[in-house]
Order: C-alpha cells, then structure tokens, then sequence
C-alpha cells in the first residue's frame, strides 16, 4: 500500500538532534512524513509530496507526551475540590473530599464516557498525542474504549488499577480505616493481565496497555511483587500510584518500618519501566518530617524509574514536590502528568517550573527547556519510547502546531520560552498523531464540545446531590464547600 507523503513548511521548527540528545530550532525549514512517520527534516525537500501544509507563521512542535492523564474523574473535581483541605489528614483532600464521595456515586458507563470525553478533549487541544492514564478502560467498558480512541486517532496507554484494599472513615471522620482483601486484589490482576494480551500493541500501534498500581497503601507486598514479574513476564511497562499523600507515608513507615521508596526498593519493584505517579511525598520532603533526611530520592535515582510529576493539582492545595529541579539533578527521569483538572499539559508543566524555581528560590534552578523535555522526551523515556517527542527521521508524526500570531505569542524570539510560560491551548492550531490530523484549527471533529459540557454538568449535580450519603456527618456540598460569595436572594 503506497503511504501518503506531507510536507510542511514552517517558519520555526523544534526540532531534535539524536546525536546531541536535544532538541534544536530549526528556522524556515520543513518536516516531511510519510504514513504515520517522519522520514525528513531540514532546510528544503526537492521530492515530489502528495499534500502540504502551510506553516509560515507557525511553530512545528513535537506532540506533548502525558506520563499520567486522569480520564476517570477529572472534569467531576471542578467548582467542588478547589480550596479544601482536611486538617485531619495533613490539610489533603484525597479521602473525606474525593474518594469516598466519587465511590458513593459511582458513575454509569455512559457518564465514564462523557467525563472521558471531555477529559479527552482538553488534552488534545493542549497538544497531547500520547496519552497515559490507569482504570478508565473498567469505567468505559474496554470495548468502547477501544472503540473511541481508534476514531480519535490518539496515542494511548491504557493502565489497569490493581489494588488490594479500600478506604473508608472511622465513625468520627478523624481516621482513615482500611479494609483489606487481598484475593480482590489478585483478581483486579488477572483481569489486567486480559486487558494487556488482548489489546496491547492494537489500532496500529495507537493503543498500548501497561500494568497499573493503585495507591500504594492500598497493596499488600505480595501483589506489588506478582505485579513487578508480570510486568517483566509479558514485557510492558508500569504505572504506580506512590508518593501521593502525608497519610500515605506515615501508613507505610509505621506498618513496615521504611519509608515507601525503601518498601519498593526492597520489594524489588522499582525498575525503569516504572512509572510513579505523583512521587511527592519522599523522606527528603520537609512534610515527611524525616530527622536524618533519609534517602529516597537517591533510591528513585539509582532505580532507573520516571515520575510522573502533578505540579498543578498538588499546588492548588498547597503542597508541592521538593522538587522538579533537586529530582532532576539527581538524574531522575522527570515528565509531566495531568492528574486533576485542567487537563492541560501546558497549565502542569508551567506550574511544576514555576514551583520549583520558588521553592529552590533561584530562577536558574529550572528553566522553560527543562519543562519542555519533560513534556516530551522524558515522557517519552518514561514510556520506553525512542520515537516519541522529538521530531527527527524515523520518529512518529506527532506534532503540534502552534500560531505565533496571538498577542499571547508576541513577540517571538525563543519559541521553547513562548509556549511554556505562554502559550494557552488557544494558540494549539493542529495537532497531528501519527500522521492523521486529530485537530484541525482548534476543533476536534469528533468529539462535540457543546453537548459534552451541557452533559457533565447534568452528571456533576447528580454527582454532589449524592455526596450527603458518603460522608460521615451527611454534609451537604454547601457545607462541605461553601460557595465563594454568597447567593444574593432579592
């Protein structure tokens, strides 16, 4: 079958040199793919082309790559989990505002697709091509799932949710109680272990499926150890939810006497097909509270894994990693992850820089070029994936098209600088995934933006008409989280 050559001719073009590891600005040259990858990169192609696109005036990026999306409940948390905090829980609001709430309400398979949906959408138009994420396959339905990615045309890296427990509140609230079944956990498992053979490595090479860890609190040893050899076994990474919370550190500590980077370390789990998600709690941390400062972000070096860093959702409650630049320089593999809302990549990788600068105090100790590697070729790394994030020969057509003609844009000089400290996903004119146009000047044809926000509106006020039943004093929402200004009643 003869594959269909493009040619696009632009005036900037982040390019990457594999000889050097790095990306560089190529100015008025072109990008020609054909299928679904890249096969030049230069100053000019004499070849004959089947299509062009006209670049002038636009900035060629490589496709963002997104180590940890949250596709579940993302667009339920918004206008109800900002500004909250439980004081009994280290002011995190994951258990008495979250978890136990959004498992009370449980939303249908129809919901899950609606809430996907726009989860979906949002990341797209901030440029994702590759998208990571655990557990919305058993929301969804893996048929459907399936179904909806392959008319996308996204990248996919579909994750289980294995875990061995659940949480729940003590009478009082000030307590979290765990409630432990492990068969449950060895179940969740198998039913990974279907999802990977059968789809893993389908639609072309679009759709891959990894292992995925719940909270790490929430597993006993024995499925952490049966997860990492079946990891190796069937040859496919993992995604592990770890270094989530205060509670989380403290219940590890007391219940195994090691920090959670120790636990896993002497379980054997940490390999560099790891992905941890989160990964902010550590002994170094000043919450840990650690007198010896421990060792864990040296342990994370040594293991070779990747973290999947949530600077946004973290920072909106008052939390941080400790941090993006003393990972980084530890020579841990730092990418970028969407775990609340906005799904916005550009809005995390700015707020993860941004947060490590303040926290270092020093404007040098994290620049715009190490958030832009870490939404592309460490995300890539991350995923074991030499042919992602970048935009050479023999890499895949996933690119993203900027226009610098926006008044967010202007002037241009340092095309890396404008779209991290800039760039919105208003300026995001294309996004090309493996070589199929997915947005097309800031429309995604498929998915209709009005209906999506129209039904999950519907869906969040059945969602906090429920919440009275999950919590432990019956609040309302209203009293959970009051409104920022009063309703004025004339």
């Amino acid at each position: 079958m003869t594959l269909e050559k493009t040619l696009i001719e632009a005036s900037m073009i982040i390019a990457y040199i594999p000889e050097l590891n790095q990306h560089a600005l190529l100015q008025n040259g072109v990008v020609v793919f054909e299928g679904d990858t890249v096969i030049y990169v230069g100053k000019s192609y004499s070849d004959s082309v089947d299509s062009r696109i006209d670049g002038k005036g636009k900035i060629v990026s490589p496709g963002f790559v997104n180590a940890h999306a949250e596709l579940k409940y993302a667009s339920l948390t918004r206008s109800y989990m900002e500004d909250l905090a439980s004081h009994q829980f280290y002011n995190e609001t994951l258990y008495e505002y979250w978890v136990l709430p959004i498992t009370e309400f449980y939303p249908t398979k129809a919901e899950s697709k609606v809430i996907a949906d726009l989860a979906l959408l949002d990341l797209i138009k901030s440029g994702c091509t590759t998208i990571a994420e655990m557990g919305v396959a058993y929301r969804v339905g893996p048929e459907e799932l399936i179904k909806q990615i392959k008319s996308l045309g996204v990248r996919m890296y579909l994750g289980g949710s294995a875990s061995s427990g659940s949480w729940s509140l003590r009478p009082d609230g000030n307590q979290l109680k765990y409630d432990f079944d492990p068969d449950k956990g060895f179940e969740s498992l198998k039913r990974d272990i279907g999802l990977i053979r059968k789809y893993n490595d389908t639609a072309d090479g679009l759709i891959h499926v990894m292992f995925g860890m719940g909270a790490l609190d929430l597993c006993v040893p024995e499925l952490i150890q049966e997860i990492r050899a079946r990891a190796t076994e069937l040859g496919v990474g993992i995604q592990a939810i770890v270094g989530e919370t205060v509670t989380e550190f403290r219940e590890i500590l007391q219940r195994y006497g090691m920090t959670p980077m120790e636990h896993l370390k002497e379980l054997n789990f940490l390999q560099p097909d790891t992905i941890l998600v989160h990964g902010l709690v550590t002994s170094e941390h000043p919450i840990a509270n650690i007198p010896d400062g421990g060792k864990d972000i040296q342990i994370l070096a040594d293991s070779g894994v990747s973290i999947a860093e949530t600077a946004w959702t973290y920072l909106r409650g008052g939390r941080w990693l400790h941090t993006h630049a003393r990972y980084q320089h530890a020579g841990i593999n730092m990418a970028v992850g969407t775990a609340g809302f906005p799904q916005d990549i550009l809005v995390e990788t700015r707020a993860a820089i941004l947060a490590s600068k303040l926290i270092e105090g020093n404007t040098y100790a994290t620049t715009a070029i190490d958030g832009f590697n870490a939404a592309t070729l460490n995300g890539a790394r991350a995923l074991g994936r030499d042919d992602l994030g970048r935009i050479s020969k023999g890499a895949k057509a996933d690119l993203v098209i900027f226009d610098i003609h926006s008044r967010r844009m202007s002037p241009l000089r340092d095309p890396i600088k404008n779209i991290i400290y800039s760039a919105t996903t208003e300026d995001i004119e294309t996004v090309i995934i493996g070589g199929k146009t997915v947005l097309n000047h800031g429309n995604v044809p498929l998915l209709d933006e009005t209906q999506l926000v129209i039904k999950i509106q519907e869906i969040a006020e059945k969602f906090w008409e429920t919440i009275p039943r999950a919590d432990y004093a019956s609040r309302t929402i209203d009293k959970l989280a009051p409104l920022s200004i009063p309703i004025w009643k004339l």
